[in-house]
């Protein structure tokens, strides 16, 4: 996994360390750098016998399930048992606030990203696409149609909309762009709005909406608004990738919000590749501000890797977006010291060793 972000960390000689962010906590997250695992353990566990627990990690493949039929071992002079956490590439989704993936199956399938990942939203590339991201899992209130031509949508929907399931959300994308029709996009939000209460459309642009130096003084804010009827939502899908560069990804969200209103403006897009971690940093501690509304966060998925997609979770995990995965973890000690009864106090008295490491069965689902 990546390291955590800057300034939300502490490094040993032994393992890169993160406290968690409750500050009562009794545990830390750590990153073990010869077993490439990330665990939960103890804080007033030393540097030095965390390497020893990355070093049993790295030279035991194969890690033991605990069973009903091994008794409890005694709590002797030379035993300590520590509880802590193997954080596994495994997600859920948190409630009140939803990740969204845009996808073109090359790197994920549909299914792997909501059940793997907790990815709660699915893009349909047009209608005829719902049946098969509804099959992946996806119920429709969480299902997006993507990619509509407000001109063609209109005349497959406005004779026989019941032909296709109602959907959460729909999108027009880019509608400056591809010069689409105002009047077939209002008309569409009404069809929509008539047809599916409370269904959203989604409006999707990358421009900066004011007149500024670096849109040559366009004013693409109010080019905006002329598709804007009644049932409208406006996200952003700037990256930073293009020549436009009034500002950052987030900053692009955060003028989105002042222009429009935060009322519509509740998701935006960002980009699967590991160079953009900075923007999504930026960009889900944005979404987290009082003063923002936004509670979904697409992922445009048909680029880069499957390890940037990971990484793109893992800043959702740190900015609290996703819960991971928690395999909990019996870590036995054994002291070896002479006179065990006298010397052996735990944590820093005699010499102690990892004797074994078993997996206790539970299975939870944590925050960062």
């Amino acid at each position: 996994p990546p390291p955590p972000p800057i300034n939300n960390s502490s490094t040993t000689t032994m393992a890169k360390t993160t406290t968690l962010t409750t500050s009562t906590s009794p545990d830390t997250t750590v990153y073990l750098p010869l077993s490439k695992k990330t665990i939960r353990v103890s804080k007033s566990m030393s540097a030095e016998k965390i390497a020893m627990v990355d070093k049993y990690f790295s030279t035991h493949k194969s890690i033991g399930v605990k069973t009903n039929s091994v008794s409890p071992m005694l709590r002797d002079c030379t035993t300590h048992i520590d509880y802590g956490g193997e954080l596994e590439m495994q997600f859920q989704a948190v409630a009140g606030k939803s990740l969204g993936i845009s996808n073109d199956w090359s790197i994920i399938s549909d299914s792997d990203a909501k059940n793997i990942y907790g990815f709660s939203l699915c893009a349909a590339f047009g209608f005829d696409n719902i049946a098969s991201v509804h099959n992946a899992g996806y119920d429709y209130p969480n299902i997006m149609v993507e990619y509509l031509n407000p001109t063609s949508a209109l005349s497959v929907l406005q004779y026989n909309p019941n032909q296709y399931p109602k959907c959460g959300y729909y999108e027009i994308d880019e509608p400056t762009k591809y010069s689409y029709s105002p009047t077939d996009t209002k008309s569409l939000e009404t069809l929509i709005n008539n047809w599916n209460t409370g269904a959203k459309v989604m409006l999707s642009d990358f421009h900066w909406p004011g007149k500024t130096l670096c849109t040559a003084y366009e004013d693409w804010g109010a080019k905006m608004e002329g598709y804007c009827g009644d049932n409208y939502y406006i996200t952003c899908d700037n990256y930073g990738l293009g020549t436009e560069t009034c500002g950052k990804p987030c900053e692009y969200w955060d003028e989105y919000t002042n222009y429009y209103g935060s009322w519509h403006v509740v998701s935006n897009y960002v980009y699967n590749q590991s160079v953009q971690s900075s923007n999504w940093d930026c960009c889900f501690k944005l979404a987290n501000g009082t003063d923002q509304n936004i509670k979904q966060i697409w992922l445009w998925a048909g680029t880069g890797d499957l390890a940037a997609l990971q990484t793109f979770c893992m800043y959702a995990w740190y900015n609290g977006w996703l819960l991971r995965q928690e395999k909990e973890t019996e870590i036995i000690w054994k002291c070896n010291s002479y006179n065990p009864c006298t010397t052996c106090v735990w944590p820093s008295g005699g010499s102690w060793y990892v004797e074994e490491i078993l997996y206790t069965g539970r299975v939870s689902y944590v925050p960062y």
